[in-house]
């Protein structure tokens, strides 16, 4: 989900250039690597490799874990 200027929330899924929602899917992965350096990942954790400065906010929804829930990462 994106938030718009205008506030409203628009799922990554109506973006209508593709490119565009592909790209920034891109960025946050590189940004979630790099701020969490997860062990398995190697690319994009030594550096911020990302060109969009935005804030993510992190919800989750499993039933079986709270992980990362609520949390906010400025990327």
């Amino acid at each position: 989900m994106l938030l718009s200027t205008d506030e409203e929330y628009l799922p990554l899924e109506f973006i209508s250039n593709f490119k565009g929602a592909e790209k920034l899917l891109l960025e946050v992965e590189a940004s979630l690597i790099y701020h969490y350096k997860p062990e398995l990942n190697t690319i994009s954790k030594k550096k911020a490799n990302y060109d969009i400065v935005s804030e993510v906010h992190i919800q989750n929804f499993s039933k079986y874990s709270n992980f990362l829930n609520d949390n906010f990462i400025s990327v």
